[in-house]
């Protein structure tokens, strides 16, 4: 006698719905990714896990309910994540926090979102509701930028979708919820959509009606904000009540094999008027470098060089860093380089970060090289102007202080030791009225580096001696044997003055109570660790780098193996603890399956109504009374048969036992009548 085949004893299995999203779900979950694919410019991980996502309305295979399996593909996915957005991007816009930090965060929800839509699901609800969860995370993070233009268009089409997806969503319970469960889930529907209408509403009540004090906050804080070039380096430094370029504790530069040379220069200006220095970027003449203008002339008679490897880690800035008596700067990549020599040979490239160049040192402290090239008349002249704005006192100060010293040197170190002896360093100051710097020198105020970088440039000045105001980084930051690590919050200033016969020389006037490495702040542990795993992520993406076609495929081919073992490891533990050969206990199972079936057939024989061969049980069922003592065991044993057949291996020995139950009560009932 044939035993009915269990895939169509009771037509599509209840789990099959489960296996795919709804459309309007795929599609709400798309214009997320969309969006923010718009805000960030172009993330080449969005269009792959787009197409994965779509992939599963396309196929049945599903990964299988094991935590070991599902952690790997996390991990997996992390670390895609990771190593897409290594660095911080150079068109960066966004509306809080940082871009790079916002894109991360959206890419995780994406992938979470298409690792759910792959996972096997007890039921349609269990899938839809962290798919449509993640899918408002990945377009509220797309919701963080300053460009709204094309965010009101995705807005009303997200929102729709995701009402309509919410109509496949049922509660769990099937037909013993009844009407009891409709009117629940209507419930809370309605609850959910008057919820949503009365804030919306609120909020819009709220914004208009207090709209005049909202536009007014926000023009206060535009008006207050400051914007620099790039994070430490501003266009044209201003002289206010703080120092617009100290910032956070963000790592902008390592330094290898550190010569010990802290002053790390990126521009310098030669034009002071009422507090502003000049020229701004935007008026100076940027051209690229010859083949030898890098690097100084004589190179092999110079003694005690080094070198150092800079990394630029920050994409907020263009610009190169380096000591002025650098002898020569290998620009590494960047294939764009530029420099303005007419202008304090400040350097730049657009090159994406990581990006490192190779800057040789001399032991001389004083060696003229690229970036200290000879003073030109024209330059001498500009670098001696002292402004109308300055107040005619600072002369007389100035003449006071160095007008006895003879010679350039002497008188630097005259205005030197003057400013540091009577101010100190404040991270706040109140300018005043008029030219800053001449209220900061007439009234003996406390003030940051910028003012004492000022004055010395001022000073010198009207001593006749040449000088400029300088930014950049002071390095002294150890991170380890060689290195040194600088952050946002090393940003410094001070001046460089022109002495004949020498050159070009260092004039740092700070008190060393406000320079950079006057106790630092210790980072946090978690940002520590943030950036050991950010070098070790960029290390391994340099070692990938540098393989051949042969050694990637053996690496990732490797990789595989060793992510295939750790989720099978899990399974094979678990087999070995039931204490026995895996195929055998299936086999087992399905053999006594196969013992229930003829079981359960043969139970209608002796009643008299034998299963047609060519008919499912589900169909047979349906043609004879529902009402008998058999109907309601016969179609909860069906369903469990299915169950046990179909369902999680986990839960087959459970749903065996209970077909084992179900078999003895209709023989029971049977042999009764």
């Amino acid at each position: 006698m044939a035993i009915t085949v269990p895939a169509a004893a009771a037509g599509p299995a209840s789990g099959d719905d489960a296996r795919h999203l709804p459309l309007p779900a795929i599609a709400a979950a798309l214009v997320a990714f969309g969006a923010l694919y718009v805000t960030a410019s172009g993330l080449s991980l969005l269009p792959v896990l787009a197409a994965a996502l779509l992939a599963t309305h396309f196929f049945g295979a599903r990964l299988p309910r094991q935590p070991a399996a599902l952690w790997v593909a996390r991990i997996l996915l992390a670390g895609l994540v990771f190593l897409a957005n290594p660095q911080e991007p150079a068109n960066a816009d966004y509306l809080m926090g940082s871009a790079r930090f916002r894109n991360i965060f959206g890419l995780l929800f994406a992938s979470e979102l298409v690792l759910h839509a792959w996972r096997r699901h007890p039921d349609r609800g269990a899938l839809l509701l962290p798919v449509l969860l993640h899918s408002g995370m990945v377009f509220l993070t797309a919701c963080n930028t300053f460009e709204t233009g094309y965010i009101r268009y995705f807005a009303p089409a997200y929102t729709f979708l995701v009402a309509v997806s919410l109509r496949h969503y049922r509660v769990r319970g099937g037909a013993a919820a009844g009407r009891a469960g409709w009117f629940w889930a209507g419930g809370l529907r309605g609850l959910l959509v008057v919820l949503g209408l009365g804030l919306g509403f609120g909020g819009y009540v709220a914004f208009w009606t207090w709209r005049g004090e909202i536009t007014e906050i926000g023009s206060r804080l535009l008006g207050e904000r400051r914007w620099p070039e790039g994070r430490g380096m501003a266009a044209q430094p201003t002289l206010g009540p703080t120092f617009g370029l100290r910032g956070s504790a963000a790592r902008v530069l390592r330094v290898e094999d550190f010569s010990g040379v802290g002053h790390l220069r990126g521009m310098a200006f030669d034009l002071y008027r009422s507090g502003r220095w000049g020229p701004v970027v935007g008026q100076r003449r940027f051209d690229p470098p010859g083949p030898l203008d890098l690097q100084s002339r004589g190179m092999a008679s110079l003694t005690g060089l080094s070198d150092m490897r800079i990394t630029r880690l920050d994409a907020g800035t263009r610009l190169l860093f380096a000591p002025l008596n650098t002898a020569a700067l290998d620009q590494g990549e960047a294939d764009d380089l530029e420099w303005s020599p007419s202008t304090g040979a400040a350097l730049r490239s657009s090159i994406r970060p990581p990006y490192t160049y190779r800057v040789t040192v001399p032991e001389n402290e004083r060696h003229q090289g690229p970036l200290a090239r000879a003073v030109t008349p024209e330059e001498r002249e500009r670098c001696l102007v002292v402004p109308e704005s300055l107040d005619p006192r600072v002369r007389g100060l100035a003449h006071r202080i160095g007008g006895t010293r003879v010679g350039a040197e002497e008188r630097i170190e005259a205005v030197v030791t003057y400013l540091m002896a009577n101010h100190a360093y404040s991270l706040r100051t109140d300018p005043g009225d008029g030219d800053p710097v001449s209220n900061f020198l007439l009234q003996d105020k406390d003030a940051h580096c910028e003012f004492f970088a000022s004055a010395a440039a001022l000073l010198l000045r009207c001593l006749g001696v040449p000088a400029r105001y300088v930014t950049g980084y002071y390095a002294h930051e150890s991170g380890g044997p060689g290195v040194a690590i600088v952050r946002q919050r090393d940003a410094h200033a001070w001046a460089e003055a022109w002495v004949d016969g020498v050159g070009w020389v260092v004039v740092d006037a700070t008190p060393g109570d406000g320079r950079p490495d006057h106790e630092p702040d210790r980072i946090p542990v978690w940002q520590a660790f943030w950036e050991w795993l950010q070098d070790r992520l960029q290390s391994l993406r340099d070692w990938l780098g540098g393989l051949t076609g042969r050694q990637f495929g053996l690496a990732v081919a490797g990789v595989g193996l060793v992510l295939a073992f750790g989720a099978a490891w899990p399974l094979l533990r678990q087999r070995a603890r039931r204490g026995g050969d895996g195929e055998f206990a299936y086999a087992a199972a399905e053999a006594e399956l196969a013992s229930l079936a003829l079981r359960f057939e043969n139970v209608f024989r002796r009643q008299g109504a034998a299963f047609p061969p060519g008919r499912t049980w589900q169909e047979h069922l349906g043609s004879l009374e529902r009402d008998g003592p058999l109907g309601a065991p016969a179609g909860e044993f069906v369903r469990a048969y299915n169950r046990a057949r179909l369902g999680a291996p986990d839960d087959r020995s459970d749903a065996l036992a209970g077909l084992r139950r179900l078999m003895d009560q209709m023989e029971k009932t049977s042999a009764e009548r």
